[in-house]
């Protein structure tokens, strides 16, 4: 990690796990005010927030309640129709196209869509899309490979992407 960037939640509880025993120890207030300056320096936090973090649990909480799917199974379906009518191509080229695809494949009663469908399909996020490919696959080698990262538009390494552009429709 260079000086420049910032510490993840998980390196900043580390350090100040290490660190909260040696201001704990500390002696009197200037010893402990320079151990303030250096985690400050360290975690670009505020000293407030220093001492709160260090006097009280530093190990994350469970979340009491867990969130519930937002797409559930007919989001999962559309998805895997669309991917294999396009031949699984990878989520960063699938999701612009998902919306367009569904109207298409709709109009040619390869699948039924609904309004709300639609609007899901819309707002989904390329990761989302990737993650659903992840649990969804059937284990077919094809759909194992839609899983895979896309190479930038125009990589001479993938030809059946050349020169398209994500977003618009193949």
């Amino acid at each position: 990690m260079s000086i420049e960037e910032r510490m993840s939640v998980d390196e900043r509880r580390k350090y100040l796990h290490k660190m909260r025993f040696r201001y704990w120890q500390a002696e009197s207030k200037k010893e402990k005010g320079r151990l303030l300056d250096e985690m400050e320096a360290v975690t670009k936090l505020h000293r407030k927030s220093l001492v709160r973090l260090i006097n009280g649990e530093l190990a994350q909480k469970v979340r009491k309640k867990q969130r519930g799917r937002t797409y559930g199974v007919e989001v999962k379906d559309a998805i895997r129709v669309i991917a294999q009518s396009l031949d699984y191509p990878c989520a960063e080229w699938l999701s612009p196209n998902l919306v367009w695809m569904a109207k298409h494949l709709a109009k040619h009663q390869e699948m039924s869509i609904s309004p709300g469908l639609l609007a899901k399909l819309g707002k989904i996020s390329v990761s989302t899309v990737r993650r659903q490919a992840r649990n969804g696959s059937s284990g077919s080698s094809q759909e194992a490979a839609w899983t895979v990262t896309c190479y930038p538009p125009g990589n001479s390494h993938d030809p059946y992407f050349v020169g398209r552009t994500p977003g618009r429709p193949f």
